[in-house]
């Protein structure tokens, strides 16, 4: 199943957002930040269903998100 455009959602942590599902195969997450595609292992890392940002993502920063899943 493709996941298209949603919107990861923060967490208390400033650098942590979730995924309604862990993307499968990982490499398929691709994941923008005001329209700019970020590096995986550059910009953020991903365990499961977890982004980690290696920067502190703005509350006016727009995070878009589309990736691959098992189907449910």
């Amino acid at each position: 199943m493709r996941i298209h455009g949603i919107t990861p959602q923060p967490t208390i942590d400033e650098q942590v957002f979730l995924l309604p599902a862990a993307p499968n195969p990982p490499e398929s997450l691709q994941l923008f930040i005001n329209g700019i595609l970020q590096e995986p292992g550059e910009q953020f890392g991903l365990i499961a269903d977890q982004i980690i940002f290696k920067f502190e993502v703005k509350v006016s920063d727009r995070l878009r998100a589309w990736f691959e899943t098992e189907s449910r």
